[in-house]
């Protein structure tokens, strides 16, 4: 694992579909811009990588939302809609 703080970083996996991933990071005022890149090497596993990865997105963007709205992170119900 390579990591920069508050820039960038970057994993390889063994075992899985994916084979690493990078979480890019630029400050933009109060926010943050997050930018992720999988890496996978079956071209069939794209639409299901796609899918999983907008699922994704979309709970760490709900999680922001809550921490940044000065949630607790011990008290976070990751499974409330």
């Amino acid at each position: 694992m390579e990591t920069i703080p508050n820039e960038k970083v970057y994993a390889t996996m063994e075992g899985g579909p994916i084979t690493g991933f990078t979480y890019l990071m630029k400050p933009k005022g109060d926010n943050t811009e997050v930018a992720i890149i999988v890496e996978f090497e079956d071209p069939n596993m794209e639409t299901v990588l796609g899918t999983t990865g907008e699922v994704f997105l979309d709970c760490v963007k709900k999680y922001s939302e809550y921490i940044g709205a000065g949630g607790n992170p011990d008290d976070y119900n990751k499974k409330k809609k």
